[in-house]
């Protein structure tokens, strides 16, 4: 058998370096543990393989490397499934137990109801060919510590492991699953399958049943494969994909935990991905990777009602009861409501792309048990291609004291928390983004919009910078297509807010404790096409500061029909921009590179004349009264849910 190269990730977290803007840019933010990124650099896919017959995968951002991952030559594991009958050892089918005692090459078909146990520090390959193997005490294969272990899946062949009394297939060893074939993995009492060393597969197709996790590794590696995760949803948090390190040895390792060791990873490249669990569909440690393949991810949870003895029984703060359940379906409620008796909690994580944080349980030395987790790291999603299909009770995709970054792909979201969110950086940089229902739609520390076409439908905030740190939150967008529909913020900042290009419509919300647009220290229009309807109560806050580079316009005064198209042309009857409201407004803002000093532009809905503008500064208003709030009562957020950015990162993790 080809020799395999054992699979080593390392994270390098670098120091990177933050971009100081003046008034016309984004201020740099620290925190008392690191720098963080400010979103100008952008990951760089630097290439797989360097000849030597390894995989490669280099992150970089701003110069600075962020990962890098050293692996298999996945083109060698998906050559090695061929097998010599004149080598091959051929086991015959038995209801006895079979223990494999010498490395080598073995041969499976027909029935082994007694389970197949490979012994200690063997290189073992087994060709499964309509192979059955099964334990109704133990895991159906076991293979002990100190080796490594193939499973190849012979062309056309469909195979089945299955177990009722552990794991389907538990491994200790390195363990590669490969071959065109198929294999059924069920398991009635544990994991489909659990690997305590690194999984790769390459090739195979995969259909996992079982009561715990699909799939748990210290790290999983697939490419060019299918699977297919069904796990019991029996009020527990299990994943469909679970990618977990091994716990440190003592409270010296936790300082370097994290970042020197190789697991807690997910890395996958066109594969197709299926799951309907009550966890996570993919959950890893460290980082996840995907490129390519197609993704249909459904995750449900368990609610439990608003009660001491929940409270007690679950853990649970009176905060964590932020639901709501009419008509048979729960919604998130905004944290102002009062939690009563009709509030519901979510006990467990289901969300449907997850990364972060690592929780330890070691032993100090005078003999105590410590346990905690690993805050100040730099977990990180990265999604280069793919196609995904996400239907979550929790977020859609969330990475804990870590980094999002979408590059290119297809995802659609429904949801009944954020779309996508992370603690520290939310980068878009291409593909197309629809959260068809969510509380929230991208959330971040920073959020970064650079390309792509982004369409969100939210109860709440549309796009949100929020944090947890003591930072200055910011949202910055230089591109893309960005269409926000919500009833809270429509793109909402406890920091600044400010948009250099692209195209952003805002359908904001009826109600006057929120606006279209809402920043604690301002909204910056310097550039692209900006228009944001909504209610009248905040218009302040969604009118661009003096400061920006772009001239815009602001109306705010008679209600604008939903369904009304809002026209904005100059004074030869030109269109300058044009967009058809989806709920009634009393609030217009519009800024746009053709909108020049000393010129007159009339903003029409439908037929009629809503405003006529001459601009003679910056910021030109129509029917704007000083101040904020003036046409509302109250301060910012009292009315809707959600608010300025009181929900924070955080919550389930």
């Amino acid at each position: 058998m080809k020799k395999l190269f054992k699979i080593i990730a390392v994270l390098l977290i670098a120091v990177i370096a933050i971009t100081a803007f003046a008034c016309s840019g984004a201020n740099g933010n620290t925190n008392s543990d690191k720098t963080l990124d400010t979103g100008n650099g952008g990951f760089v896919y630097t290439g797989e393989n360097d000849g030597s017959g390894e995989n490669k995968i280099t992150y970089t951002d701003d110069e600075e490397t962020i990962i890098s991952v050293t692996g298999s030559d996945l083109t060698e594991i998906s050559e090695d499934t061929e097998y010599d009958e004149s080598t091959v050892i051929k086991i015959e089918p038995t209801s006895e137990a079979v223990t494999i005692t010498e490395s080598g090459s073995y041969y499976l078909s027909g029935d082994y109801t007694g389970g197949i146990t490979i012994a200690k520090k063997l290189t073992v390959h087994l060709y499964l060919d309509n192979a059955n193997i099964s334990s109704a005490t133990d895991n159906a294969i076991s293979v002990k510590t100190g080796g490594s272990v193939t499973v190849t899946a012979v062309e056309g062949s469909v195979n089945t492991i299955e177990s009722s009394g552990k794991n389907g297939l538990n491994s200790n060893s390195e363990t590669v699953i490969n071959g065109k074939g198929t294999i059924n993995i069920v398991s009635t009492a544990k994991n489909g399958i659990k690997v305590d060393n690194s999984l790769t597969i390459v090739d195979a197709t995969l259909n996992i049943t079982a009561v715990n996790h699909g799939i748990s590794a210290y790290n999983v590696t697939a490419e060019n494969c299918t699977i297919d995760v069904t796990t019991a949803n029996d009020g527990e948090a299990k994943d469909g994909i679970h990618a977990e390190m091994e716990d440190p040895e003592s409270t010296d390792a936790i300082a370097t935990y994290g970042w020197t060791e190789t697991d807690g990873f997910v890395i996958l490249k066109n594969v197709n991905y299926t799951c309907d669990v009550e966890g996570d569909g993919i959950q890893a440690d460290t980082f996840v990777y995907i490129n390519g393949g197609t993704y249909d991810v459904k995750t449900t949870a368990k609610f439990v009602s608003y009660s001491s003895a929940n409270m007690t029984a679950y853990e649970l703060q009176k905060d964590d009861f932020e639901y709501r359940l009419s008509g048979g379906v729960y919604y998130k409620q905004s944290s102002d409501t009062q939690v009563s008796s009709g509030s519901y909690a979510m006990i467990q994580s289901s969300k449907g792309i997850k990364v972060g944080e690592i929780d330890y349980e070691v032993t100090d030395s005078d003999g105590n048990t410590v346990t905690g987790e690993i805050t100040d790291g730099n977990y990180y999603i990265l999604i280069e291609n793919g196609t995904f299909t996400i239907n979550s009770a929790d977020d859609a995709i969330h990475a804990n004291s870590g980094s999002v970054t979408v590059n290119g792909g297809s995802i659609t979201v429904t949801t009944l928390d954020d779309a996508i969110a992370s603690d520290y950086t939310t980068k878009i940089s291409g593909g197309t983004i629809t959260a068809t229902y969510c509380y929230e739609g991208i959330e971040g520390s920073y959020v970064i919009i650079n390309g792509g076409t982004i369409k969100l439908y939210c109860l709440d905030d549309g796009v949100n910078a929020a944090s947890d740190y003591n930072v200055t939150e910011y949202i910055l967008i230089t591109g893309g297509n960005v269409y926000v529909n919500a009833s809270g913020d429509g793109i909402d900042s406890n920091g600044y807010i400010r948009i250099t290009g692209g195209t952003v419509f805002v359908d904001g919300p009826t109600d006057n404790g929120n606006g279209s647009i809402d920043s604690e220290s301002g909204f910056y229009a310097d550039g692209g096409y900006i228009v944001a309807v909504g209610s009248s109560g905040w218009v302040s806050e969604a009118t661009p500061k003096t400061a920006s580079k772009q001239y815009s316009l602001v109306y705010a005064g008679n209600s604008i029909s939903a369904g009304t198209t809002l026209t904005l042309k100059d004074s030869s009857g030109n269109t300058i921009v044009s967009f058809t409201t989806a709920k009634t407004s009393s609030s217009v803002v519009i800024s746009a590179p053709e909108i020049k000093s000393g010129s007159t532009y009339t903003l029409y809905s439908g037929s009629t004349t809503l405003a006529t503008f001459t601009v003679n500064s910056v910021v030109t208003t129509s029917g704007v009264s000083a101040g904020g709030g003036q046409f509302g009562p109250g301060a910012n957020g009292q009315f809707g849910p959600g608010g300025n950015g009181q929900f924070g990162p955080g919550g389930r993790r």
